[in-house]
């Protein structure tokens, strides 16, 4: 059985750098990377998280540089009040934005939890570590 709620360890400079905390704590996980229907399309998505780990709202931004993308989530964060970069908590969720399934999906068949659409997956002992 797969846990509802997992452990995602912040990597700086990589896959997941742009997780934390904020408020009163709040988590913030955020993306950039390349998707859309074409999967060729600089994206940004933020995704805020109550203090439970469950989902509370998401952002997505859609724009023609990888970098404006990423500008844009920088942006979003630094706006959070006291944002500081850290290991977070999430629940199993899932939102459609854009007409793309983002969220840490359980997937039963492979015993792992995925982030969609970007590939990451987790897996037991559930340290916070993933593959690509």
């Amino acid at each position: 059985m797969l846990p509802r709620k997992i452990l995602v360890r912040r990597e700086e400079d990589y896959h997941t750098h742009y997780v934390g905390k904020y408020g009163n704590d709040l988590t913030f996980i955020g993306f950039n990377f390349f998707g859309g229907l074409s999967q060729t399309r600089p994206l940004a998505v933020l995704h805020l998280l109550d203090s439970s780990g469950s989902l509370t709202s998401s952002e997505i931004w859609e724009k023609e540089k990888i970098g404006d993308a990423e500008l844009e989530l920088k942006k979003a964060i630094k706006h959070l009040d006291n944002a500081r970069y850290c290991d977070v908590e999430t629940t199993t969720f899932n939102v459609v934005l854009n007409g793309l399934t983002f969220g840490f999906i359980a997937r039963e068949d492979s015993a792992c939890i995925e982030y969609q659409p970007y590939g990451l997956a987790f897996f037991p002992p559930w340290e916070g570590y993933y593959d690509t």
